[in-house]
């Protein structure tokens, strides 16, 4: 068993890899500001400031940091970093909040674990550090990890710069490093304990849902379902990406952490983490449309700028590595899972259920 502190262990893809690593038996502490996490999710999964498994900090506050790595006598055997801003279009909207929370942030929990002697680091990194894929690197349109890193989005380039700074603080003090670059996290657990609640909601997946259901964004519009372009380079014209249960995303950073800890001085490992195989977003709603039994108006919108046209894995390597393989590959799996959450979230108007 191992002492593993997950910073932004109360947001979506944060609880369910808190969820497996308890079910691999680590003793799990949760780090967030709750800026985008929830207090609930942590509580679901034992994690309070009561029991001292909750840990209430900000990446932005070096102080806190250091107060977090010394909780129930410190130790840490390693740090798992969900902590960002995610957004695309945020992100080219206000690229200098991103590089601040993104880059700043985790300098300052890098400099917080070099002083505590943690050094072993599982990185939240994503498929956005390629940019536009090149069909010259690919292997039958998948991206694998040799692809070159090119960015076309402030976030991308946050995680980007953030695999940088780890190869360079692997080398220079013996950091053992694994940087995810995960594809679209979709679903939940298939308990409907844990799952997605954005506000306002970004994600296709769960923003279907929510207009479906009647759910209305923070500003108190209801939600109403739009694809965001229709004149990418694919057969339909809608984006192309690689849709990754969730639980299959948890229970690779499971196997990543653990290989790190027994096997210091990696220095930095990088990982797809995807399903190998791409949909479109009208493919996705005729897919949840048979699954949920029921059609999903739509309108089409314009492009958003800075979206890649199609976004596949190769996960090839992860595979070979790890024995890893993705177990909920269809959009009928990921829809009957989020149905599960999407009706309790309902009765309990859209806010996070009681136990």
């Amino acid at each position: 068993m191992s002492k593993i502190l997950v910073v932004g262990g109360a947001g979506y893809i944060g609880s369910h890899v808190v969820k497996a690593l308890q079910e691999a038996k680590h003793e799990v502490f949760i780090l967030d500001n709750f800026c985008l996490g929830h207090r609930e999710a942590a509580a679901v999964l034992g994690c309070t400031l009561d029991n001292g498994k909750l840990l209430e900090a900000d990446l932005l506050k070096p102080d806190s940091l250091d107060t977090a790595l010394q909780a129930d006598g410190g130790g840490f055997d390693a740090v798992i970093h969900l902590a960002a801003l995610s957004q695309v279009g945020e992100s080219m909207q206000q690229p200098l909040m991103y590089y601040e929370n993104n880059i700043t942030g985790t300098l300052n929990l890098l400099k917080a674990m070099h002083q505590h002697g943690v050094k072993t680091f599982l990185f939240s990194s994503t498929a956005a550090t390629y940019g536009n894929p090149n069909s010259s690197f690919t292997n039958d349109g998948k991206i694998p990890e040799s692809h070159p890193t090119e960015p076309i989005n402030p976030y991308g380039r946050t995680k980007l710069a953030i695999e940088w700074l780890l190869k360079d603080c692997a080398k220079a003090w013996g950091l053992t490093a694994t940087a995810l670059r995960y594809f679209n996290a979709a679903g939940n657990d298939a308990t409907a304990i844990i799952g997605e609640l954005h506000r306002p909601e970004s994600h296709l997946i769960p923003y279907i849902m929510g207009a479906l259901y009647g759910r209305h964004q923070p500003d108190g519009t209801l939600m109403q379902f739009k694809i965001f372009g229709d004149d990418y380079a694919t057969p339909d014209g809608t984006c192309i990406r690689d849709y990754i249960h969730v639980s299959d995303l948890a229970r690779a950073h499971v196997l990543a952490v653990e290989r790190d800890i027994a096997e210091a001085g990696k220095q930095l490992s990088v990982y797809n983490v995807g399903t190998g195989r791409g949909f479109s977003v009208l493919e996705v709603v005729k897919g949840m449309e048979v699954a949920l039994g029921r059609e999903i108006p739509y309108e089409m919108g314009d492009r958003r700028a800075g979206d890649p046209d199609m976004l596949v894995a190769d996960p090839s390597r992860i595979m070979a590595d790890f024995g890893w393989k993705p177990e909920r590959t269809t959009i009928d799996y990921i829809s009957k899972d989020i149905l599960k959450w999407t009706e309790r979230l309902a009765a309990h108007s859209w806010n996070w259920p009681a136990n």
